[in-house]
Order: C-alpha cells, then sequence, then structure tokens
C-alpha cells in the first residue's frame, strides 16, 4: 500500500514537472516571438523613416537642380543676346563700309571709264516690331524706298513688315496674277518704276506689250522705251520675234558669247562671264532689257505652238535672263497655255493678287496656301513666292500714284539732260512700220517735219531744284563714259541753228543723219550723246531748236 502511495506520488510529481516545464517552454516561446516582432515593426518603422528621408533629399536636389538649370538658361540668354547685339552691330559696320568701298569703287570706276561689276547680295528683311504681325493696307513706294537696297527689286511687304526684294539679275522672270482692279497692273508699275531708277546708273531698255493700252498711257515717253508699246497681238509677236532673233536680241547675245569664249578660251554663258572675261569689261557689257507683257493668257491664246511667236517666247522665257532679258508678265486668268511645263515654269517669281482663289493658287504655285482671315481685300494684297522661298506667303503689294510715274521720268530725263530745254516726241509708230523701213533715211523721214497734232511735247519739270532719287542705286556701274566727237558737235550745231527753209530736222532725224543710227542699242547710245552735245551747245550760247 505504501508502495502504491508512492508510485502515485511519484507519478503525480512526473506529470506536474512535465506541464511545468511545457508552460515554462511555451513562455519562452512566446516571449521570444513578441520580442521579434517588436523588433521586426521597428525596423519596419526605420526603413520608412529612411525612405521618406530619401525622397526629400531628391525633392530637394530636383529643386536645387531646377534653379541652377534656369539660372544657367537665363544667363546664357543674356550671353546670346549680348552675342547676336555685337553681331547686328559687327554687320551694320561691315554693310556701311562695305557700301563705302562700293561707292568709293563707283567712283574710281567712273574716273577710268570701267571695272567690276559689284556681287549681288542676299533678300533684305527688316524685323517687325512686336504686336504688328499683320500686312499693312498700303505700302507707297516712296515710303519704303530707303530700305531697298541698291540692284534690287521690292515686290512688297509681307505680315511681320519684311520688304520682299530680291537682286534683279536673280528675280529672273516674274509672273502676276489677278483680276481686275486687284493690283496687279500697280505692281507692274512699280517695278518699272525701279527699273527707272537703275537706269540712272547703267544701260536700261524697255519694251512693252499693252492690250489694255494702260501700260503704254503711263510709259509711252519714257526715257527708257526703246519702241513703242504693241497693243495687238500680230505686232507683239513681230516684237517678240526682234528681241529674240534681232540684231542684238537673245540669240545673238548668245553667239557673241560664244564668240568671247572661243577667242578667251574660257566659258562664257552670262552677261556675268561676259563682263568678267572681256578684255574691256563692264565698258562693253550689254543693256538690260525688261520686256513687260501685260496680259499673257490673251497673248498665248493667239499663239500656236508651231507658231513663231511660240517658239521666240519659248526662247524668250527660257534663255533670255542669262543674256539680260528679264520679262514682267501679269495674266487675269491661268491656263494650261500660260502655265505650262515647259516656258512659262521659268517664271522664278510669282504673286496673286485679289480673293483666294485655291485652284489658281494650286497652278500658279503648286501648293495652296491657307485663307486668311479678312472681312475686306484691300488692292495689292496677295500671296508672293520668289527665289529662295519654300513656302507662299501673303503680302501687300507696292503702290505707286501717277505723280511717282512721271517723277521717274522726269528724274531720269534730268539725270541725262540736265541742261536742255524740253524737246518734241515724233508721234509713236507701230513695230512693223518701223521695222519695214530698212535704212535711216526712211526711217526718219517721218519725223523730218515740225511737230504734228498727235505730236506730245514734255511737260515743263515743276520742281527743277530736286535732286534725283539715290534710293534704288544699282550695283551696276555705268557702261560706259559719255564722249563727245568735236565733228559730232559741229554738226550738231549746224543742224541745230540752221533754219532749213519751211523744215527742222528732228532729235532722231538728227541722229539719223549724225550716227547713221535709228534702232536697237547703239541709238540709245547715240541718244545719250546726243543730249550731252545739246547741253554742252546750250552752254556755249549757241541757239537749239
Amino acid at each position: 500500500m505504501q508502495v502504491m502511495s508512492t508510485l502515485i506520488t511519484w507519478m503525480l510529481v512526473a506529470l506536474l514537472s512535465a506541464g511545468t516545464v511545457a508552460l515554462i517552454c511555451r513562455c519562452i516561446i512566446w516571449g521570444t516571438s513578441g520580442w521579434m516582432a517588436h523588433r521586426l515593426q521597428a525596423e519596419q518603422a526605420r526603413a520608412a523613416r529612411l525612405q521618406a528621408q530619401a525622397h526629400i533629399e531628391a525633392a530637394r536636389a530636383r529643386e536645387r537642380a531646377a534653379v541652377a538649370t534656369a539660372e544657367a538658361q537665363a544667363q546664357a540668354n543674356v550671353a546670346i543676346a549680348q552675342v547676336k547685339a555685337r553681331a547686328e552691330v559687327t554687320i551694320g559696320e561691315m554693310q556701311a563700309r562695305s557700301m563705302l568701298a562700293r561707292l568709293a569703287h563707283y567712283e574710281s570706276d567712273n574716273k577710268r571709264g570701267g571695272g567690276p561689276a559689284a556681287p549681288a547680295m542676299l533678300i533684305a528683311s527688316e524685323p517687325a516690331p512686336a504686336g504688328e504681325e499683320r500686312l499693312p493696307d498700303l505700302v507707297h513706294l516712296r515710303d519704303i524706298a530707303h530700305s531697298v537696297r541698291p540692284g534690287y527689286f521690292a515686290y512688297g511687304m509681307l505680315s511681320g513688315g519684311q520688304l520682299v526684294q530680291k537682286p534683279i539679275t536673280s528675280a529672273y522672270h516674274t509672273l502676276l496674277h489677278g483680276e481686275t482692279r486687284s493690283g496687279k497692273t500697280t505692281s507692274i508699275h512699280s517695278l518699272v518704276v525701279q527699273a527707272h531708277v537703275l537706269a540712272r546708273v547703267t544701260d536700261v531698255r524697255l519694251y512693252m506689250t499693252d492690250v489694255k493700252r494702260e501700260l503704254g498711257a503711263a510709259w509711252g515717253r519714257s526715257p527708257i522705251l526703246a519702241a513703242p508699246a504693241q497693243n495687238d497681238a500680230a505686232s507683239a509677236g513681230q516684237l517678240i520675234t526682234e528681241l529674240v532673233r534681232g540684231a542684238d536680241g537673245v540669240l545673238a547675245r548668245y553667239r557673241e558669247f560664244e564668240r568671247l569664249a572661243q577667242a578667251q578660251g574660257v566659258i562664257c554663258a552670262s552677261m556675268r562671264d561676259y563682263e568678267r572675261h572681256h578684255p574691256e569689261g563692264t565698258r562693253q557689257r550689254p543693256a538690260l532689257v525688261f520686256v513687260v507683257v501685260d496680259e499673257l493668257n490673251a497673248l498665248l491664246e493667239t499663239a500656236r505652238k508651231a507658231d513663231e511667236l511660240h517658239r521666240s517666247l519659248t526662247i524668250l522665257l527660257q534663255t533670255g535672263a542669262a543674256a539680260g532679258y528679264y520679262v514682267i508678265a501679269g495674266a487675269q486668268y491661268l491656263n494650261a497655255k500660260v502655265l505650262g511645263r515647259d516656258a512659262t515654269q521659268q517664271f522664278v517669281s510669282r504673286a496673286h493678287f485679289g480673293a483666294h482663289d485655291p485652284i489658281a493658287l494650286r497652278m500658279l504655285f503648286g501648293q495652296t496656301p491657307p485663307q486668311a482671315e479678312a472681312a475686306a481685300i484691300p488692292a495689292g494684297r496677295g500671296y508672293i513666292r520668289v527665289q529662295g522661298q519654300s513656302t507662299v506667303l501673303p503680302f501687300q503689294g507696292i503702290y505707286c500714284d501717277q505723280h511717282t510715274i512721271l517723277d521717274a521720268q522726269q528724274q531720269l530725263r534730268l539725270a541725262r539732260r540736265p541742261a536742255a530745254a524740253p524737246q518734241a516726241v515724233a508721234a509713236p509708230v507701230s513695230f512693223a512700220d518701223y521695222r519695214a523701213r530698212t535704212t535711216p533715211v526712211e526711217r526718219s523721214q517721218d519725223h523730218m517735219g515740225e511737230p504734228s497734232e498727235d505730236q506730245e511735247v514734255l511737260p515743263t519739270p515743276s520742281c527743277t531744284e530736286r535732286k534725283p532719287s539715290i534710293a534704288f542705286q544699282s550695283d551696276f556701274p555705268p557702261s560706259r563714259a559719255m564722249l563727245t566727237d568735236p565733228e559730232k558737235i559741229r554738226k550738231v550745231a549746224i543742224l541745230l541753228t540752221a533754219s532749213g527753209g519751211k523744215r527742222k530736222p528732228t532729235k532722231t532725224a538728227i541722229i539719223a543723219e549724225v550716227w547713221g543710227v535709228t534702232g536697237g542699242r547703239r541709238y540709245t547710245e547715240a541718244n545719250l550723246e546726243y543730249e550731252a552735245i545739246v547741253a554742252t551747245l546750250a552752254d556755249r550760247a549757241i541757239g537749239v531748236a
């Protein structure tokens, strides 16, 4: 019995010891797990604090980088502005020195009697003031004359205030399209005015075909008009054929280029090459010829591809520019004849006047510019693209009034004849009749009398004290020096002072008798020499008829 109780006691003790151990182990496990969970939470909190601190440092770094970038950009902009300002000042000084050097070169060239031609310059443009990005309603020639570079033609003004101008020798042929009263003819007048200013320093001739007779009325008494303006397709065809195949035509000039090339062993394909390689330089430069063709579509509609007019017009457009022949054409509407893919693609400078016409614009420029928002379209408003211009841009053409047209002609007369009295101008004859007279005597018979009722007398200049404008000075030096032959002076004096019975010879008759020429380039040169002789005789107080 005692043994049993002892065993039971030990068994109870053993059970109690096992439970205590298990409890102790469980407590240890629970305690360890809690400590590890607390430690893990602490590490996670620490990692979160470190990550937040890293984000804050990154944001501060980005802020410092942005501030540094802005400061660097501002400093760079200031430096660029300073460099541009210095560059503009330097360019201005260089242009001023270049202009002075060119003027000095022209003066010395005039004294020597010839010299190399000045190089052409690029398009001139002036930035528009801020906030004025719109087209002006009117651009008068007298207001922009001071901005036109020497030897350039100005066509109009862009919306930013830039003046569209190109060197005359690189503008090539010009095509102006527009309906009646859209400003097309006025733009032609502005180009012809600039050609008259160019004629003050070089030999320039002007020919016109004018169906509407507007150009002939304005320029019929021009000193550089070499033949009367032609008003019908037949006489216009004869004129263009003569300009291509005549004694000083396009083909004759190319033959002269070829002879010079063979003689000098060089390549001579243009007027610039001819001046560069000719032994006498610019003194033998052919005249610059401007052919104004108003209503080109009406002229081309009468010319079939087999006709001589079509062939001559094609040659004039394709090869005339290099020989010094430049066409200024106007057209009211466009079709396949006006804008074919052969000769008329030589119109490098093109302009459209009037309303936005997608079909005409695509035919003229090969693209349709976006339509500008405007309630009313003023005269002279349109689109333009010249050589070196990739896209078609809206522009406002140049306007010139009647006073500007007459003043350009009068100033040229004063420049050529400063002391001569006004003389009568013979009544114009048709080009066909003029060409039919084969001898100088026959060509001068109609001018050997007193001025008829149809003859016009040049008006006396209203402001003779005004100095000729120098706004459109050219890069071309004068073609040749004025030489006066004593024998010619004597003959002219005799013809001018002799009573001659009932009739006195006119200027044309005197030139035909003394110089033996009545037309072409030689007549132009003889006319200039005649004016110098008349001025000399007037200074000597010899009566002038």
